[in-house]
């Protein structure tokens, strides 16, 4: 014997389905009994929430009526049914309504046209963050769990869900857009600048325990007048700072220091203050002779070893809630910056932020081919997994060519390459109001494309005035916390 049945989805696909309607099923030869049922009296079965199930029917010629919905009239012909325990209904009556012009396309597109006339207003819009995927205009569509980065990149999305065995590494270049620059009404905290509060953002994103601050220069990067915070105290306080990236580059290190203990006039140590809970502190100096002397809160952690070496990496662990930086009586030595951990010195997300307000493309390109500079030799030993480079405002304003900008984001992507072929490099274009910035801002986006690395065009973002400071272009607390969640946005990563 045999059961007719289908759920309610597959009678769906016919057009005018309502979820109402019948199966009648009948021969013209009275044949039954108590193990089937099949007469000449239509078996009239009812089509439910859940679709239509008749009794066991005896295999064989028969005839059938079918009645959907709205039909105007229900559809009637000849089936054999299958000596088989169960069968589909539309399997057995489809030879009787596809016709050959109503083939499967045909039904699903008069059901299209029924809908879109029958719900005005409604149309297709197609999925900004899933290109060639559509929804209605009335439905939400499900949220894609990865930015476009992830989305595109599986290097940086593997990296991104290994954070928590291994350290997910993030390096930034760029100019004012990226170091706090702006006093007053900037950000009170080198912690609130946006890259790193892009790290604390991704730590939370990706459900990992927050960490230290990264890299911290020993002072803002073009001095601390021109910020609303100090990253470290230089002392003796009041004294005159030797900088060595302004105005000259020396180092290609923003904010880095020169100490010389018992200068007249010039500081002679660096203290910082640490995070709460740090666990060790990578010390970056470059010098020349006698001894350098390292001191931490914790005085188990302090040290005094020889100066001597360029970009010598120190670690102090458990250092507590300060540490200081000095050359012995009459030493000098080159202070470049520290990076701080609170347990993250294996796993988690750590940012390198290596900006400096003012700065060009093409002076960044020659911190990076510069043999005499610091900044590729520290991003090779960082080996970071991603790059975000947001430059070209000061070139525009300064009358470089999109020639020009072009040559340098050559040079810089080049150069970065050279110590990562898989490292992801992300050029990012910064909102800026100057009606010049759109030619500038379309070249650095298809730049970028033809030398086969990413762009993130924020141009038309952050408009309110609200998120600057005074100027109007450098951004306040507020601009640097939205600059964060945009590239934060770029950049997440779902399961």
């Amino acid at each position: 014997m045999t059961v007719l049945s289908d759920p309610v989805k597959n009678l769906a696909k016919i057009a005018d389905f309502d979820g109402s309607g019948y199966l009648e099923v009948w021969t013209s030869v009275r044949d039954g009994g108590a193990d089937g049922i099949l007469t000449d009296t239509p078996v009239h079965t009812a089509i439910t929430s859940a679709g239509i199930t008749t009794p066991d029917l005896i295999p064989g010629p028969a005839h059938f009526r079918l009645k959907l919905g709205a039909m105007r009239k229900s559809i009637e012909g000849r089936i054999v049914i299958p000596d088989t325990a169960t069968a589909r209904v539309m399997d057995v009556i489809a030879a009787a309504i596809l016709i050959p012009e109503d083939t499967p396309a045909d039904l699903i597109a008069r059901a299209t046209e029924a809908y879109f006339a029958t719900n005005p207003g409604i149309t297709f819009v197609e999925d900004s963050a899933r290109p060639g995927l559509f929804y209605l205009s009335n439905e939400v569509p499900e949220p894609n769990p990865d930015g476009a980065l992830a989305a595109a990149s599986s290097y940086y999305k593997s990296a991104a869900l290994a954070s928590g065995t291994t350290r997910l590494k993030l390096l930034t270049l760029g100019d004012s857009t990226n170091d706090g620059f702006g006093a007053p009404g900037g950000p009170s905290s080198w912690a609130k600048v946006w890259p790193q509060r892009l790290a604390e953002l991704l730590r939370t994103q990706l459900g990992r325990p927050a960490g230290g601050l990264g890299w911290i220069p020993p002072s803002p990067p073009v001095g601390p007048g021109s910020y609303s915070f100090n990253t470290a105290q230089q002392l003796p306080a009041g004294r005159s700072l030797d900088a060595l990236n302004v105005p000259t580059f020396q180092t290609g290190i923003p904010g880095s220091l020169w100490l010389q203990r018992g200068h007249a006039s010039n500081a002679d140590e660096v203290l910082y203050t640490l995070s709460a809970g740090a666990t060790a502190v990578d010390v970056l100096t470059t010098g020349y002779s006698g001894n350098m002397v390292i001191t931490a809160a914790n005085a188990g952690s302090s040290i005094t070893k020889s100066s001597v070496g360029d970009r010598v990496i120190t670690r102090i662990t458990n250092p507590g809630a300060t540490l200081s930086i000095r050359g012995d009586v009459g030493v000098g030595l080159a202070i470049l910056g520290i990076i701080e951990h609170v347990g993250d010195e294996g796993a988690g997300v750590t940012q390198v932020n290596l900006s400096q307000a003012s700065v060009r493309a093409f002076e960044v390109a020659g911190w990076l081919t510069g043999s005499d500079k610091s900044t590729l030799p520290l991003i090779a030993a960082y080996n970071p997994h991603v790059a975000l480079i947001t430059l070209g405002s000061n070139d525009k304003s300064t009358g470089r060519t999109q020639a020009e900008m072009s040559s340098a984001m050559t040079t810089i992507v080049d150069r970065l390459r050279s110590t990562s072929a898989q490292m992801e490099l992300v050029f990012i274009v910064r909102p800026d109001s100057d009606s010049a910035w759109t030619a500038y801002g379309n070249n650095i986006v298809s730049t970028a494309a033809t030398l086969g690395v990413r762009s993130l065009d924020l141009r038309g973002q952050l408009t309110s005035s609200s998120l600057y400071v005074a100027d109007g272009v450098h951004f306040n607390e507020a601009g640097n916390a939205a600059m964060a969640e945009l590239v934060l946005d770029y950049m997440k990563v779902g399961a």
